[in-house]
This record gives C-alpha cells, sequence and structure tokens, in this order.
C-alpha cells in the first residue's frame, strides 16, 4: 500500500531510480520528510522506485518482522514455527539545500 501526502505530490518531479539514495539510518544532511511508504513483499528496491517516482532525493528503509498466527500477528517467541511475517517500512526525503 502507498501512501503519499496529496500536497507534497504537486511539487514532486520524477527521479532517475538510480539517483535515489538508500539509508539504513537517519542521514547526517537536513532533510525534509515527502512521503512514508509501508509494504509486506517488497525490497528496498522497489521502495527506492517509489521515492524516485515522487522526486525524492532519497528513502530511508527499516525492514522490521517476526513470527505471526492468525490471531496474533506480534508474537514474542518463535511458537509458530517457520510462519515468519516480515515488512519493510520507507521514508521518502528530499535534502535541504543550505
Amino acid at each position: 500500500m502507498l501512501q503519499i501526502d496529496i500536497m507534497q505530490m504537486r511539487f514532486s518531479r520524477q527521479k532517475n531510480v538510480n539517483d535515489v539514495e538508500v539509508f539504513q539510518a537517519k542521514p547526517d544532511r537536513p532533510f525534509v520528510v515527502i512521503a512514508d511508504f509501508q509494504s509486506r513483499g517488497e525490497s528496498a528496491e522497489d521502495l527506492r522506485g517509489k521515492a524516485a517516482s515522487i522526486g525524492a532525493d532519497a528513502v530511508i528503509i527499516v525492514e522490521v518482522g517476526g513470527s505471526y498466527s492468525l490471531g496474533e500477528e506480534w508474537a514474542h517467541t518463535d511458537k509458530y514455527k517457520n510462519k515468519n511475517h516480515s515488512h519493510i517500512l520507507g521514508t521518502a526525503i528530499r535534502f535541504i539545500k543550505e
């Protein structure tokens, strides 16, 4: 599922995916957030492509997961062996030019 702040969309210009940087943590340079992505079954490269499509300079990626059952998505122990859940989060950003 792709969620984008509609107000930011009108300022967007699509970028080449190769020009979008990928971070695993907050970058040191100042930036503004232009969108947040959440997905299951996609990769960091997929979210990089989505970030490029809205003109982001970079995307900060966080992958989360755990074990689950139909009644309990986030289990504290591996009592549901081999039933893993993965979720990827991405924050599309634009760097502030100083």
